[in-house]
């Protein structure tokens, strides 16, 4: 964790320095829409790059091969994963017997 924060610490620095320069050596108000724009645009561009291999619940434990992309796509199981830890009553001896030693 310590070297992430060395490496972004820097890094922000030398991005908002970047930014201050851009603004300043272009001036005024559209020295500050200017960099604006840029910034809008990387930012664009980060969160489009980033959804052509997005992790979600269908592939996040698939196996990798080095690549981009998951070397198998796994079935999509379309399961809450909010109540899957949850004992079902039906099927489920342990819920069942539970049930059983509280009625009549």
């Amino acid at each position: 964790m310590a070297l992430a924060w060395a490496i972004t610490l820097p890094s922000a620095a030398v991005v908002g320095a970047l930014c201050c320069l851009l603004a300043n050596g272009i001036g005024g108000a559209w020295g500050v829409a200017a960099t604006f724009a840029m910034l809008t645009l990387a930012a664009t561009g980060m969160y489009l790059r980033s959804r052509r291999t997005a992790v979600t619940s269908e592939n996040v434990n698939a196996d990798w091969d080095g690549g981009l992309v998951p070397a198998v796509r796994p079935q999509a199981r379309r399961t809450s994963s909010r109540h899957a830890s949850l004992p079902r009553a039906v099927g489920n001896p342990q819920a069942g017997s539970a049930q059983q030693a509280t009625q009549p």
